[in-house]
């Protein structure tokens, strides 16, 4: 048999072939079929930058009922990370957003996708812990002016970085043009 797969040993369960072998090595095969790593675009207000409030876990459910993950976890606790002033701006910095970051970046090869534009690069390192030296995108005049009309300003942008290269987009203002 040319496939490497397993019968199941799983008790109750009716015999069957599965794709656990397969599964193991998804990554190393993953790697070697894909030497080059897709890009990882990041927006960084409303995504690394949090805005708002947590909400208030009694308006909703009484405080001792479990969220929806059932994890028993409380919606009001506040979420982990910091303010800093960034050019007489106060923004409160997720610390649990580099945490993932700092993950992914095996993975990944990281890009800046955000207005913030070089300022990113100039802040975030040392504040978040993630990797110094990620390029970031440039947006134009054309950019903003899209931005104004509510087309998403950022696709040329992201489109001519990418360069036809796989890649996944972290943003919280994605619309229909993307």
């Amino acid at each position: 048999m040319g496939c490497p797969l397993a019968r199941s040993a799983v008790s109750g369960r009716l015999p069957g072939l599965t794709f656990a072998a397969a599964k193991e090595n998804l990554r190393g095969d993953w790697e070697s079929a894909h030497p080059v790593r897709p890009l990882l675009m990041i927006d960084i207000d409303g995504v690394l930058s949090l805005f708002g409030q947590p909400a208030r876990a009694g308006a909703e459910r009484g405080a001792s009922e479990p969220d929806e993950t059932g994890s028993g976890a409380s919606r009001t606790s506040a979420p982990e990370g910091r303010f800093h002033w960034i050019d007489g701006i106060p923004h409160f910095l997720s610390a649990t957003a580099a945490a993932h970051l700092l993950a992914l970046a095996p993975l990944f090869d990281l890009v800046w996708a955000s207005g913030w534009e070089e300022k990113a690069e100039e802040y975030l390192p040392h504040l978040l812990g993630v990797p110094a030296g990620l390029p970031f995108l440039r947006f134009g005049t054309d950019a903003r002016r899209r931005r104004a009309a509510n087309a998403h300003w950022k696709l040329e942008a992201i489109d001519a970085h990418a360069g036809g290269r796989a890649l996944a987009w972290i943003d919280d203002s994605f619309n229909g043009a993307c």
